[in-house]
């Protein structure tokens, strides 16, 4: 018949190849779609950490001993270490040269409020001899500076006034400035604070003192030499060894 000129008959094998097409499967486009984030590994100070606080649970003094003690085992040899200058060198406070600990004090908390650093910084600075057991001197020049705020810097030298195993109390008497550095123990480790009063006589301060005054510290009372608050470390009033570790 003339409407069947011109056409091909197709056979059975033809048509189920023209009309069935193999289908392919993206394996990865399945399993990870495009909107899917893959976190990177951890890196191995990360994963480290990750084990211990499966390790030490709720247990948070233990687990932040755990890393400190990591940090120190990362960190330089030092005469510092096992001493009670030990946390100062972990703050990266103290240092030691050919012949000398040089101390950096930073006080960037001038009072008792919300422990955020103030926008200025009162920077003490003094050197001790590089001698062990740590040998505090009956007589200890110091340098101070001020800057952000009313700057100005001095020398001068303060006179140690009580120097025990749990604390170090010195005064400059020209200045009138006691500077009080801690040394507690915390399951067997040493370590560190300090306070620095500005505007107080010689005799304000002692062994037992130095231990009350943030509780007797009254905020509704004018500041003076007997209601006083001493100038602070952040780094002292937030520790956290987590920041100290790099891979």
């Amino acid at each position: 018949m003339a409407c069947n000129q011109g056409q091909k008959t197709v056979t059975t094998t033809e048509a189920l190849t023209d009309t069935i097409r193999p289908i392919v499967i993206d394996t990865a486009a399945a399993a990870c779609p495009k909107d899917t984030i893959i976190a990177p590994p951890l890196s191995k100070t990360d994963s480290l950490l990750q084990k211990l606080k499966v390790q030490y649970g709720e247990d948070y003094d233990g687990y932040m001993n755990a890393v400190r003690s990591l940090v120190l085992s990362k960190m330089k040899k030092s005469i510092l270490k096992n001493t009670c200058l030990e946390e100062f060198y972990l703050q990266e406070l103290a240092k030691t040269t050919n012949d000398s600990i040089v101390i950096t004090l930073p006080f960037d908390l001038h009072g008792y409020d919300c422990g955020a650093p103030d926008a200025y910084t009162t920077e003490v600075r003094f050197s001790l001899p590089k001698e062990t057991p740590i040998v505090f001197p009956d007589l200890l020049p110091f340098y101070e500076k001020q800057t952000g705020f009313e700057e100005y810097h001095f020398k001068d030298t303060y006179e140690l006034i009580e120097a025990t195993s749990k604390h170090v109390i010195y005064h400059c008497e020209t200045r009138r400035r006691t500077l009080v550095l801690f040394f507690p123990k915390v399951k067997g480790s040493w370590r560190g604070n300090v306070n620095y009063f500005v505007g107080v006589g010689r005799n304000r301060f002692n062994g037992k003192n130095i231990y009350t005054v943030r509780e007797k510290f009254r905020d509704d009372k004018p500041a003076n030499e007997w209601n006083i608050a001493p100038y602070m470390l952040t780094r002292f009033n937030q520790i956290e060894y987590e920041y100290m570790l790099a891979d």
